[in-house]
């Protein structure tokens, strides 16, 4: 019975999947940068709150959420750490990081839209390939980015709270 019930703590640990970072987004600044046509440059900061581990979702998009009318971008700007391109047209801007020290730490980054408070789709790329069975899981942060606007937040249970704040 012993070793029955240590093969199933065994298991158990094994079957344990790591709590994984959940980016923050927190919009620090806006300002017009010209009004024809209308230019808005919004500023923001991202921070991993939880286990990151090397080479997990770290680069990102941000396109237009589909909530409200369409947001076009016009510029992209980061920390030294993270270069910013402007892809498909106008259509997102995909942050790309150029040294690993971009896997911690609290990052500025800055759009250039035509809205005063984009909304937007923030979608972190996982990289993990070759996962059987194939899942995409990108961690998605859908938001109006306005200064003083809620966090938004996903459902959690009072456990879930307990463990990121200990």
């Amino acid at each position: 019975m012993r070793r029955f019930a240590l093969s199933l703590a065994f298991a158990a640990i094994l079957a344990a999947t790591p709590a994984f970072a959940v980016p923050h987004i927190h919009v620090t600044g806006s300002e017009t940068v010209s009004t024809t046509p209308l230019r808005v440059k919004t500023t923001f900061t991202v921070e991993d709150v939880g286990y990151r581990p090397c080479c997990y979702s770290v680069d990102f998009f941000i396109t237009s959420s589909g909530l409200g009318p369409a947001v076009h971008f016009y510029q992209g700007e980061s920390d030294a750490l993270w270069t910013p391109y402007l892809t498909a047209g106008d259509a997102n801007v995909y942050f790309q990081h150029t040294d690993n020290s971009a896997y911690s730490g609290l990052h500025t980054f800055a759009i250039v839209t035509d809205q005063v408070a984009p909304c937007v789709e923030l979608r972190f790329w996982d990289y993990l390939l070759s996962k059987t069975p194939t899942t995409n899981n990108d961690y998605v942060i859908q938001a109006c980015l306005a200064v003083d606007l809620p966090t938004p937040a996903r459902a959690a249970s009072w456990g879930a709270l307990k463990v990121i704040y200990r």
